[in-house]
Parts: structure tokens; C-alpha cells; sequence
């Protein structure tokens, strides 16, 4: 949800320059599943979306079968569709998956890695001393260029949106996938209040995010109504 208020207060660029690690797939990461708590998310189903004329295959963890977005916008240059489990809400969730697609002309000439410095200037302003940036492995989605980094917040300083609680985490995991038609960012998040969740790069969640979402993500050809991908 830090993006509708990026929205409002517009964009700034920002370069971050931070660590890198590397983290070496689920399989390694569940050896570490029972000392760490965290539960790595299982995607169980797909969804077909329509983004500015590109359908898209989006991975969803949810149990309940879900085939319409619970939140949709579209003002001809950017296009957002979200997900959230059954019960929850767009402005009060756990999990959220969200889809977002951009128009080429509002970043001109933007490589992905460029796109992603912009979006994450915009949630270091909710907090500013705990700000989470660490880039994750993966150079393509699909076949097309892209960027995935650990994003968010460990403890929200200022409120950005009604359901979000100062101090509260809110961390995902995000991609930049850069298209011949448009810029599209997608992102898997959790949001507690435990400021664990998300820990590190080498997070078996994490990596099942990577994994499950980033790589699960499919670009369709032809209308709405065209088969699903495959």
C-alpha cells in the first residue's frame, strides 16, 4: 500500500547502494525452517490479470480461490490490481500481492534497477530509520530484464495509509520486469508486528518468495479471454 501514497507525494529519485547477498534456493533454506519460526509461503494457485493490454499470470499464496483483484485502478498510465486473503482487506492485511504496470513514457529511457531506486526513495519515507533495500539474486523474469530486492520497513516511523500502524513491519519481496510495452512491478508482502518476518535475504521465506512469485510470474499473449498461460 506504500505505493498509493507514492502516488499522491509523486516521484524522487533516489540511488541506494547496499550489500548483496546471496542465497541459494528453498531446498538449502527449509534445513532452517524449524530454528527461525518463519513459515515460507507456498503459492497454491494463479490468477490471470489484463495490465495495459499485457496479461499476466500472477502467483498467489491465498487458500481461497481467487480470480477477481479486491482492489483494481487504472488512469490510462498506470494500471494496479491487489490481492489479499479471504477476510482481509486492501487497507488491513497479512499477505498482499500486488501488480503494477507502468506506461514506458513515465520513466523514459529507465533501466529496471532505476525504476526500483524510485520506488523504494518512496517507502524510505515512511521510514527513514528502518528502511529495508537489499537487492536478490535474478537478472530476468519471463526472459525480460528485471530487478528483485528485499523492500520495505521494519517498523513503520510515519503513517502512510489508514489500516497501517506506526511501528508495525510491512517487507516484501519486488520485481521490476522491463517489457517492450510498459514497466511492471510486482511485489509479495507480509505486515506484522513482528519485526522478523522477512529477515534477511537468506530468509527461508524469502527465498520461497523469490522462488514461488518472482519466478512464477508469466507474460501472456492475446486478449482477456484468451487460454490461460501456461
Amino acid at each position: 500500500m506504500f505505493f498509493r501514497a507514492m502516488r499522491r507525494r509523486g516521484l524522487v529519485f533516489a540511488v541506494c547502494s547496499l550489500g548483496l547477498c546471496f542465497c541459494q534456493g528453498v531446498a538449502a533454506a527449509q534445513d532452517t525452517l524449524a530454528d527461525s519460526g518463519t513459515v515460507a509461503p507456498t503459492f497454491r494457485q494463479n490468477v490471470i490479470v489484463l495490465l495495459q493490454g499485457q496479461q499476466l499470470s500472477v502467483p498467489l499464496t491465498f487458500e481461497q480461490v481467487q480470480s477477481d483483484p479486491d482492489y483494481v485502478a487504472d488512469d490510462g498510465r498506470q494500471s494496479l490490481v491487489e490481492f489479499v486473503p479471504n477476510g482481509q482487506t486492501v487497507y488491513e492485511w497479512t499477505e498482499l500481492v500486488s501488480v503494477r504496470s507502468f506506461a514506458l513514457d513515465v520513466f523514459p529511457g529507465a533501466k529496471a534497477m532505476q525504476v526500483m531506486e524510485l520506488l523504494a526513495q518512496s517507502i524510505y519515507q515512511a521510514c527513514p530509520t528502518s528502511f529495508v533495500y537489499e537487492p536478490l539474486p535474478g537478472k530476468s523474469v519471463a526472459g525480460f530484464p528485471a530487478t528483485t530486492a528485499l523492500l520495505g520497513c521494519r517498523a513503520t516511523e510515519n503513517m502512510v495509509v489508514p489500516g497501517l500502524e506506526i511501528g508495525q513491519s510491512e517487507v516484501g519481496v519486488y520485481t521490476v520486469v522491463e517489457t517492450p510495452a510498459a514497466y511492471v512491478e510486482a511485489h509479495y508482502s507480509r505486515r506484522t508486528g513482528d519485526v522478523t518476518e522477512f529477515d534477511s535475504p537468506s530468509d527461508p521465506a524469502v527465498v520461497a518468495a523469490l522462488n514461488g512469485f518472482v519466478q512464477g510470474l508469466k507474460f501472456c499473449a492475446g486478449s482477456p479471454d484468451a487460454s490461460p498461460c501456461k
